[in-house]
């Protein structure tokens, strides 16, 4: 249900006939596309309206008597609902399909079409959105400033906080705490053949990364993440020296671009909130690279963002540990 944000006052200053006879205030304000793209950008607005709230009754392109004449005036969305079914509420929307964004003339005047209406509730919906000064007008007057998304990029505010997107990919750094014989041991291979009670040091590290890799606790995995988790091998009972191989596993993160999350819903820039859903970017799964649309995130914050979408790629271990053992030991 629409919540109530109160009344205006008195009414604000129209603009002038002289302006808009101005070649730039009549450009500034020109309608894109023809009157069924205009139609169907309102009819969107009532759809959009009629999902988010269903206790009320949201009527497409309606006439309502004026407040002062009593002439029937002509309102693209018109809202009805009741409060606890016991106080009865209007809401009016007005909808702009032009060509660039609303500015503090065109909320004046929609203040003047808003008291003519005796609504409680004033909204407007733009197809480029607004300017600085539209918003602070509208908040001074008590409106909605809104723009309707689909799956269109999220060109919003950066104070707007959306569901950020994370994308996870496991990897994993080794180091001996001094040199093997070269003569014996040339790649990581030669060390990975070497067995500890039996079992081949390969397959103790792809256990590791599966464990790590299995980690369900998005608290625990985000810290991980961030400073990386380490584990340890004492080869002393396979070598006749005193050795151990350190292993240090983390994920490369990457995060969504803004530009490539696609929307689908309502921004109100009146009160900074979204309503609706957003899509990431495209996920390539046959690669440890997502693809276009993720950045790479150099450092992550200590608390996770809210909302926060995460996506983690699980790696097969064992093929990445023998793709890891085709590299050359690297000797101090």
């Amino acid at each position: 249900m629409l919540s109530q944000t109160g009344r205006p006052g008195a009414a604000a200053k129209m603009p002038t006939q002289s302006q808009f006879g101005n070649p730039e205030y009549k450009e500034n304000h020109r309608m894109v596309g023809d009157n069924e793209d205009w139609k169907s950008f309102e009819i969107a607005v009532t759809q959009f309206v009629a999902a988010i709230a269903p206790d009320a009754t949201v009527t497409h392109d309606v006439k309502v008597p004026d407040a002062h004449t009593g002439y029937p005036r002509q309102r693209d969305v018109w809202i009805q609902w009741s409060i606890g079914g016991h106080f009865p509420a209007k809401a009016m929307i007005s909808c702009k399909f032009w060509s660039k964004k609303l500015d503090e003339q065109d909320i004046d005047h929609f203040n003047g079409e808003f008291i003519s209406s005796k609504a409680h509730v004033g909204i407007l919906y733009s197809r480029e959105g607004f300017n600085p000064r539209a918003i602070e007008k509208a908040n001074a007057l008590g409106f909605h400033c809104c723009k309707l998304y689909s799956n269109a990029p999220a060109d919003l505010p950066d104070q707007i906080v959306l569901g950020l997107a994370y994308h996870f990919a496991p990897r994993f750094k080794l180091s001996l705490d001094q040199d093997l014989p070269s003569s014996q041991f040339r790649t990581w291979d030669d060390v990975f053949d070497l067995r500890i009670e039996g079992q081949p040091i390969r397959e103790i590290l792809a256990d590791i990364l599966d464990q790590y890799q299995g980690c369900k606790n998005l608290n625990e995995r985000w810290g991980q993440a961030r400073i990386g988790r380490g584990f340890t091998i004492d080869l002393a009972k396979c070598l006749n020296t005193r050795n151990r191989l350190g292993i240090v596993i983390s994920d490369r993160v990457r995060r969504a671009r803004v530009e490539y999350t696609l929307l689908n819903g309502s921004y109100n820039f009146t009160s900074k909130l979204f309503m609706g859903s957003q899509a990431t970017p495209w996920i390539d799964t046959q690669s440890i690279d997502p693809g276009p649309g993720w950045e790479d995130v150099r450092e992550l914050p200590e608390q996770i963002p809210q909302p926060m979408i995460a996506c983690f790629m699980h790696c097969n271990s064992a093929s990445a540990v023998t793709e890891f053992g085709a590299q050359v030991l690297a000797r101090n």
